[in-house]
């Protein structure tokens, strides 16, 4: 069964961009604590020259001082950084669901009218992607079933039942069709 990634592009992009950000924010972080430990240990070394050791651990505590004053602002800086991307990824993780309907769109075909899609998740995380629509003659619906197998986005594509029904005057054929993801279908590699 061949791997689907129904992410867009520009979400894989998006999403190696937060990991640059990540790297980038973590490196700052430590080039400015280099900085601080090296200004102190020049400044440390100066003074014990000077006027000797209680100047050193003065200079040292008034650092020190600054610096933990520093702390609270950075570390609201950083939840803030990472509440974005926390829903960077929340935003990602779903995907562009406009490329599965565009394909719907294309396979329903003439006399065939969606009325509902829905999706649900199971607690083993398989996807179920329901679908109940009209159509104007029988067999239509087996046109649609038969994309969305041959499409090879869901783990499996059932018809679950047709029933005929009087709608606006004439009769037309309700259809519901249920589809399922496994990934952990997806992800097992070809025998």
């Amino acid at each position: 069964m061949p791997t689907v990634n129904m992410l867009p592009k520009v979400v894989v992009a998006r999403r190696a961009r937060a990991g640059i950000l990540r790297a980038w924010g973590a490196s700052l972080c430590l080039a400015g604590g280099a900085i601080a430990a090296g200004a102190i240990a020049v400044q440390a070394k100066g003074v014990m020259g000077q006027d000797g050791l209680q100047r050193a651990a003065d200079s040292v505590s008034s650092k020190t001082a600054q610096i933990q004053g520093e702390v609270p602002a950075l570390q609201a800086q950083i939840a803030v950084q990472e509440r974005r991307l926390s829903m960077i990824d929340t935003l990602e993780d779903r995907p562009d669901w406009g490329v599965l309907l565009a394909y719907l769109h294309t396979q329903r075909g003439e006399g065939v009218m969606l009325q509902r899609c829905a999706l649900t998740w199971s607690p083993e995380g398989v996807m179920t992607f329901s679908l109940t629509g009209l159509g104007e003659s029988p067999g239509r619906e087996r046109t649609i079933v038969r994309g969305l197998e041959d499409s090879g986005l869901f783990s499996s594509t059932t018809l679950l039942g047709t029933r005929r029904e009087s709608i606006a005057g004439g009769e037309r054929i309700v259809f519901d069709i249920a589809c399922e993801f496994n990934p952990a279908l997806a992800e097992a590699p070809a025998p």
